[in-house]
């Protein structure tokens, strides 16, 4: 939050500007064409949901989740009920490529058989030679043509978001006197949550070492700890002991740090309820033993109006209005569209 008053959050609100619309490829379309292939000899139980009676398959959607999982999670091995949220997104996700696509074609939206053509070289070229292109799209039971249906749909739904994109865009014009109104009536967005300025010495230990050398470990923190309790300058015992490269050289300060920062929850929890000054006992973790001074703590506070940099203010407000309106707009769709869910 300090980035409000140092402008930091420039290369971050570059990046919210340039995938603001939430509903854009890593979101909304799946990049696989694949996903929009033909769908013959469908059975009642096959389909997920029915858009304007277009069916979108319950297979669509485990494509989508296992292409997302990796992204999202790192591995695919999830409880049941997570594994259900993932699937109602994907689902949602699914219903809202449908209804982009049918915009697209009431807009009369064209694509080019060039531009269709680019876009399978494009996926030919993640093959070794055209043969292993055949043979793998012939094991999913594809064809070129449903290729190239699929991605003709995948670039139709593409032109109307960036179509609406612009729209937007040029329609959303942010004043200089437009900014403390929305200051005033977003105060929550402002505020510094409480923070912490630590310092720590790490004792590390291999995750696959033997218990004596976990005790080992844990004996030579607690001498550490000790000579910092008695009064020796912690930072000098942090550039002596810390196995942390990182901090070392900087006597062991993390700097200052809110809640969710944090890399391990348990040493998050402790420092946030100990005293500034106050010294702790080594405390274990996955990489060692941990042996921590809270420098300094600051209280919540909600940052002026005069600190903030109107910079970063306008952009902020410009990507606010602008999400605003691409979610009415699709509410919009959803609203004249007959939408039927049949996953539960």
């Amino acid at each position: 939050i300090y980035s409000w008053v140092t402008g930091r959050r420039k290369g971050l609100c570059l990046q919210i500007i340039f995938i603001a619309f939430s509903y854009v490829a890593s979101c909304h379309l799946s990049l696989h064409p694949y996903t929009y292939a033909a769908q013959n000899d469908l059975k009642k139980e096959d389909i997920a949901a029915e858009v304007n009676s277009a069916p979108i398959t319950r297979k669509a959607v485990s494509d989508l989740v296992s292409s997302n999982l990796p992204r999202i999670t790192g591995h695919r091995t999830l409880p049941e009920e997570r594994m259900r949220f993932f699937r109602t997104q994907a689902l949602n996700q699914l219903i809202d490529q449908e209804l982009f696509y049918r915009e697209a074609k009431r807009e009369k939206i064209k694509v080019k058989k060039s531009e269709i053509e680019e876009e399978l070289k494009k996926i030919k070229n993640r093959y070794p030679d055209e043969k292993t292109f055949n043979e793998d799209i012939k094991k999913k039971g594809l064809t070129a043509d449903e290729i190239k249906k699929g991605l003709e749909r995948y670039l139709l739904i593409t032109k109307i978001m960036k179509s609406k994109e612009k729209e937007i865009d040029e329609k959303v014009v942010i004043k200089d006197e437009d900014l403390l109104p929305y200051y005033e009536k977003n105060k929550d967005k402002f505020i510094l949550p409480e923070q912490i300025r630590i310092r720590q010495i790490m004792i590390s230990v291999d995750p696959g070492a033997g218990e004596q050398e976990w005790k080992k470990a844990e004996k030579r923190a607690e001498e550490i700890s000790g000579k910092a309790i008695k009064g020796e300058d912690f930072a000098n015992l942090a550039r002596e002991f810390s196995d942390d490269k990182e901090t070392r050289e900087n006597g062991g300060d993390v700097g200052l740090m809110h809640k969710g920062q944090m890399p391990m929850p348990e040493i998050e929890e402790f420092a946030f309820s100990i005293k500034a000054g106050d010294i702790s006992q080594p405390v274990r973790t996955i990489y060692g033993y941990l042996v921590i001074k809270v420098e300094e703590k600051r209280p919540q506070k909600l940052l002026k109006y005069s600190e903030l940099n109107k910079d970063l203010l306008k952009a902020e407000l410009s990507d606010s209005t602008k999400r605003s309106q691409r979610e009415e707009w699709i509410k919009g769709l959803k609203e004249k569209a007959d939408i039927k869910i049949y996953e539960k």
